[in-house]
């Protein structure tokens, strides 16, 4: 298949790489300390972080991966983003007002604020160990795609979208990173909305029949009442409701694009933009893979060269769309990657630069710190880049790294909102609280056959309820008084 990509696809996908490291590099000049590097100064216009938004949660996985689940099985898992917007309403209602008082530029700050420095330190570790993993496998999917697919080799597809993202990033701090995912965003969708009109064309601009040709693909809802069943309506809209809850709320690569705006107000509407602009991008890579279905439903021939469901996106740029074409998917697939590969590493360099090196005093000088958080995004950019290309041999690792995450969601959700909304709520009891949650969440993973969609509803509930109980039971033992140390050092000297 290597042979189809013509020199235009690969002229189309070299200019998407040159305008966005070009982009990001413009976007250096204006940081002169740390808060620029990291917030943009704080005076960022709202369209744009609503646009960086989407893009940071929107990785080449996803991008490709709906119209595989659609092809393996229905549209039902992604009925439920109407949520997101109802979400968002309730994160802007009790989370931000606090966000935005206490000037954050890492999430996690707000935990020692308003427990203690541990719990600060814990969770923002995870989130560095976490979101490595999870990058890694980021580059690494879509690239084995366009190796398997397209013919591009794995090696330069990694290392191209390592370095290129990690230079622009590394120059340009937060104010690169919203940038380029603007520009990517429209990429990303200018290729999907290509693929979608090519399937619909070949299918004679048929909608109902299109949608009837997908056939049992179109079930968009299942009521049954059996927690094993894999995807059903209730465990959606829980699992959702958490999912975007803990995303959107805690995770320090969407907030702290809630920080890069000038006010309250501008923050509201970035995020108010992304939850709905989502719903149509979301409905756009459904349509697709509907589209997708019915084409190779009256294509047999065709899908019996399909590899694997995830691939189909690609599978048929590769088989059906014009030259030019097949390179705007492509760069698509790339922009996909490249703005959540971005997001993240600026998010890791804020986190290890301000919950460790300047919390524990080993960056003081505000002059160095813009220096030191170069240093650590480039050490990300590295770290991530090099894993990325032991994925395969790394994938049962990886496996767990993908399980550890669904199982700390729940908890990880209670410990915010437990903050936020109750009021007993102290160090003590969300501790026995989170770790409860959490020991809650592996027994039902892995001794019954519960769906995993139940797994961070039974965590975060668990841990809600453990840590409220916790907490109001600690509130109420009685405290030992101590004795200043300068009045037991005069008795003691008397």
């Amino acid at each position: 298949m290597a042979g189809q990509f013509s020199g235009i696809d690969y002229c189309v996908i070299a200019v998407y790489l040159l305008v966005s490291i070009y982009i990001g590099l413009r976007a250096a000049k204006g940081n002169r300390n740390s808060e620029e590097y990291f917030l943009g100064g704080r005076r960022q216009s709202w369209f744009p972080v609503s646009i960086s938004i989407i893009s940071a949660e929107l990785s080449a996985i996803s991008y490709m991966g709906i119209a595989g689940w659609i092809y393996e099985r229905d549209i039902s898992y992604f009925m439920f983003t109407f949520l997101l917007p109802i979400i968002t309403i309730i994160i802007i209602k009790l989370f931000i007002p606090i966000y935005r008082k206490l000037k954050l530029v890492s999430v996690y700050e707000y935990l020692e604020t308003r427990y203690n420095v541990y719990v600060r330190a814990f969770t923002a570790l995870l989130f560095i160990l976490l979101r490595v993993g999870h990058m890694a496998t980021a580059i690494f999917a879509p690239a084995l795609v366009l190796q398997e697919i397209v013919g591009i080799p794995l090696i330069p597809s990694i290392a191209i979208t390592g370095i290129g993202v990690t230079v622009y990033t590394l120059k340009g701090g937060m104010r690169a990173v919203i940038l380029t995912d603007f520009m990517q965003f429209f990429v990303l969708i200018g290729g999907a909305v290509t693929i979608l009109l090519f399937a619909l064309s070949a299918l004679n601009w048929d909608i109902g029949h299109t949608w009837q040709l997908a056939g049992r693909h179109t079930r968009a809802f299942n009521f049954d009442f059996n927690l094993r069943e894999e995807v059903t309506v209730w465990g959606l809209f829980c699992y959702m409701s958490i999912y975007f809850l803990t995303t959107y709320a805690t995770d320090q690569v969407v907030a702290q694009r809630y920080f890069t705006t000038g006010s309250e107000k501008e923050t509201r509407r970035a995020m108010l933009s992304a939850s709905l602009i989502t719903l149509p991008v979301v409905a756009l890579l459904m349509f697709i893979g509907i589209a997708l279905t019915a084409y190779y439903a009256v294509h047999p021939e065709l899908a019996s060269t399909l590899p694997r469901a995830d691939r189909i996106m690609p599978h048929f740029a590769m088989n059906v769309l014009p030259v030019g074409a097949k390179g705007l998917l492509v760069a698509g697939i790339f922009a996909a990657t490249m703005s959540t590969i971005s997001a993240g590493l600026n998010s890791l360099s804020a986190v290890l630069m301000k919950d460790f090196l300047v919390r524990f005093g080993f960056s003081k000088q505000e002059d160095r710190q813009l220096k030191h958080a170069r240093w650590m995004t480039m050490l990300f950019g590295v770290l991530i880049t090099i894993t990325a290309f032991y994925v395969g041999h790394l994938g049962s690792v990886l496996a767990i790294i993908g399980k550890l995450q669904s199982f700390f969601m729940g908890p990880i959700c209670a410990l915010f909102t437990l903050g936020v909304i109750g009021k007993r709520a102290n160090s003590v009891g969300v501790i026995l609280g989170g770790v409860t949650g959490l020991i809650a969440t592996l027994i039902v993973a892995n001794f019954t056959a519960v769906s995993w969609l139940w797994w961070s509803v039974v965590g975060f509930l668990v841990s809600m309820l453990v840590g409220y109980i916790c907490s109001w039971g600690w509130s109420l033992l009685p405290r030992i008084p101590v004795q200043p140390m300068d009045e037991i050092q005069s008795v003691e000297g008397s």
